[in-house]
C-alpha cells in the first residue's frame, strides 16, 4: 500500500516542493486523524527535506488540521469501541508518539467503567464461563491482551 520509495524532486522548486509536501499531507489527514508524530513520520518516507516537513506540520497545526489532544481524544473512542483496554490504549498511544499529558486526559475523560468493559468483551468473545483452570486461564490471558490491567480482570473470575 504504502512504498517505502522517496519521491523523485530533483527538478522541483522549493515552491513546488512545498505545495508537494503540504498537498500529501493534507491528503493524509484529510483522510483520518493522525498524531503529529505520525504523520512526521509518513512524510519522511515520501520526501527528503525535513525543514519543509516540519514547516508542513507547522502550518497544518496552525490551521487546526492537526492536533495530538483531539487525536488521542478519538483513538480512545474508537478503541473503546472495539473492545481495548487502557494499558493496550497507553501503549498505542505512546508508539503513535503523542504526549503523555494528551494519553492520561483522553483516557481520563473517556469515563470508562474498565471492569464493565472487559466483562462485555469477555462475554462476546466466550459464551460460557470457564470449565478448568485452563479455560480460566485462557480467558484471563485474552483480556490481558486486550489491554486490560489485573484489577480489571480478576474480579469477573471470583465465584
Amino acid at each position: 500500500m504504502y512504498s517505502n520509495k522517496k519521491m523523485k524532486l530533483d527538478g522541483l522548486s522549493q515552491e513546488e516542493l512545498q505545495s508537494k509536501i503540504r498537498n500529501s499531507a493534507m491528503g493524509s489527514v484529510g483522510m483520518r486523524e493522525h498524531s503529529v508524530a505520525e504523520l512526521q513520520r509518513k512524510l519522511e518516507q515520501k520526501f527528503e527535506r525535513s525543514e519543509l516537513i516540519l514547516e508542513a506540520l507547522d502550518w497544518l497545526l496552525d490551521l487546526g488540521y492537526l492536533n495530538d489532544c483531539r487525536f488521542a481524544e478519538i483513538f480512545v473512542r474508537t478503541s473503546i469501541m472495539k473492545g481495548r483496554g487502557p494499558v493496550r490504549i497507553r501503549q498505542e498511544l505512546q508508539q503513535k508518539g503523542v504526549a503523555q499529558k494528551y494519553i492520561a486526559q483522553a483516557i481520563d475523560e473517556a469515563e470508562v467503567d474498565w471492569q464493565q468493559q472487559a466483562a462485555a468483551v469477555l462475554a462476546r468473545k466466550f459464551r460460557s464461563e470457564p470449565a478448568d483452570q485452563k479455560e480460566r486461564a485462557k480467558q484471563m490471558r485474552f483480556l490481558q491482551s486486550r489491554g486490560y490491567c489485573p484489577n480489571h480482570i480478576y474480579p469477573l473470575f471470583k465465584s
